[in-house]
């Protein structure tokens, strides 16, 4: 027993370490495994494109006798133009990346939900949302 008063009081026990010969129940393929040389397959890794998406910035600064949305709202409403624009222009629409408020504005990546071509899409949306916005440069693709 411990005579320490921090340890539990435990019995000791003796004990035994036993090896065990577990090659009787390998099979003929694990036995011509070289031991401790671990051979593994060559796999092939496919380097892919980063995902595109769509850089916007949202005004939330409000506007004297203009009931401003809040920044979810607003955010949910640019999601729902820019998903807009990028179906007229071939794809499945869009959905949120992620979003960064500052005062009194939000960072929004929209990414899109179909990647085959949305390179070229975001692109033509990035055009048509800068050209729309009060702000020049407001959407660019990342």
């Amino acid at each position: 027993m411990s005579t320490n008063a921090d340890e539990p009081n435990l019995p000791e026990e003796e004990f035994e370490v036993v090896e065990i010969d577990g090659s009787a129940y390998l099979t003929p393929e694990e036995r011509a495994w070289p031991a401790g040389e671990p051979t593994l397959p060559e796999e092939e890794f496919a380097v892919e494109e980063p995902i595109p998406a769509l850089d916007l910035m949202i005004d939330l600064t409000p506007r004297s006798g203009a009931g401003r949305p809040g920044p979810d709202e607003a955010v949910r409403q640019l999601i729902e133009v820019v998903s807009e624009l990028e179906r007229l222009h071939g794809g499945a629409g869009m959905t949120v990346g992620s979003v960064d408020l500052g005062p009194g504005n939000a960072h929004v990546r929209a990414v899109p939900t179909e990647l085959a071509g949305a390179r070229e899409r975001l692109g033509r949306v990035a055009r048509l949302v800068s050209a729309l916005a009060a702000t020049p440069t407001v959407a660019r693709v990342a």
